[in-house]
């Protein structure tokens, strides 16, 4: 399956930890969307291919600071809701020696209409109206075009204008 956007996968990973540990951690947590959705998964299902594709075609990793190690958990569980995340994630947690099986990384796929939108939303450019319906429980968000691109109209569930309000929210890791 080729995805017509961009993929990214996005690390939220412990503060507490040095720079390239930050880096290792979401590697790791990368790796543990491969072992979940290969081995549990067989890659037959829809997140599968979208981890696929994104490993084939995109490649890019963007790693945010996910808090303290209840930041990080938080992360998890709002991601960890297979009836709303239509999106691969998987956690790391380091071994029992190291950290004491703390939950160090948090990795999630996402294209690019969710981080874009995030962007536009979080800018708070004029060029761009988000009305949430109450009704429908969805986000409508409209992006004025201008001469070099053309405008648009996108609608999120809950859950997805959720997502993009805390992506706003959590800084590159350093």
């Amino acid at each position: 399956m080729v995805y017509d956007e961009a993929l990214r996968l996005y690390t939220f990973t412990n503060y507490y930890l040095s720079s390239i540990q930050q880096g290792i951690q979401s590697g790791h947590a990368a790796v543990e969307l491969f072992v979940k959705y290969q081995i549990e998964k067989g890659w037959k299902n829809g997140e599968a291919q979208m981890l696929n594709e994104w490993a084939k075609n995109h490649k890019t990793m963007i790693c945010l600071n996910g808090g303290d190690a209840r930041g990080v958990l938080e992360i998890a569980q709002f991601l960890d809701s297979p009836i709303e995340n239509p999106f691969p994630c998987a956690f790391f947690y380091e071994d029992q020696a190291s950290l004491g099986s703390l939950m160090t990384s948090v990795a999630v796929i996402l294209p690019a209409s969710i981080y874009e939108t995030a962007d536009l939303l979080r800018k708070k450019s004029d060029k761009v109206t988000a009305v949430y319906d109450q009704n429908t429980r969805e986000l409508r968000v409209s992006v004025a075009g201008n001469a070099t691109q053309p405008g648009y109209m996108r609608t999120f569930t809950q859950w997805e204008a959720e997502l993009m309000q805390r992506l706003g929210t959590y800084p590159l890791a350093r």
